[in-house]
């Protein structure tokens, strides 16, 4: 897909890349008036409204289980446990008993976006391994794989992979597709691509 022929995906990419340069430099400052605003009242703004909210409501739970489950200050490799404990409470939280098809991709398409997110910042702070947090590539793998049949995640896992090769194709991340692959296999392949890459 050239995204050249679609104005309204160069005006997102263009939105997502000031929300992410002011995510890294912590500087708060007003919506960008010649971007889509959440104020919008068409079909496209509110499925992006819902999708930021379960992304957002993916994260707090994350948090959330931290203080549930009584995590504490520790070694790192108890920190990476508790990391993937909130993961796996959040992510139950969002899917466990549901069986609406539609719900389903909505939620699964959110936690998607929540783990994207921490890609992309760990790619725009040239970091890909803290002592403390699993890799953001592993979770998710792990948030969409542990959770869903690939039947279900097959929306999901289609959003992640083009994602990613945006987010490769700015970062400078070597990675190879394989076309006649299944798409959770291209999922895998590019998670893969992604843990060799090198800063």
């Amino acid at each position: 897909m050239n995204a050249t022929d679609f104005p309204e995906l160069q005006q997102a990419f263009r939105l997502y890349g000031w929300s992410l340069n002011k995510c890294c430099v912590g500087v708060c400052e007003p919506w960008p008036r010649e971007f889509p605003s959440p104020q919008n009242d068409d079909l496209q703004t509110r499925l992006a409204t819902e999708l930021f909210l379960v992304a957002v409501g993916w994260i707090i739970l994350h948090e959330s289980a931290h203080i549930l489950l009584n995590h504490a200050d520790g070694p790192a490799d108890l920190l990476k446990r508790e990391e993937r404990e909130a993961d796996a409470f959040a992510t139950e939280w969002l899917l466990e008993g549901v069986n609406d098809t539609k719900m389903l991709q909505k939620r699964s398409l959110g936690i998607a976006i929540a783990n994207l997110s921490l890609i992309a910042l760990d790619l725009r702070a040239k970091r890909l391994d803290l002592p403390q947090h699993p890799r953001s590539v592993e979770r998710l793998n792990a948030n969409l794989r542990n959770y869903l049949s690939d039947t279900d995640a097959e929306l999901a896992y289609a959003l992640a992979i083009a994602v990613l090769q945006a987010h490769f194709s700015i970062f400078g991340v070597n990675h190879t597709i394989d076309h006649d692959a299944a798409v959770g296999l291209l999922l895998d392949g590019l998670c893969v691509d992604l843990t060799r890459h090198q800063f």
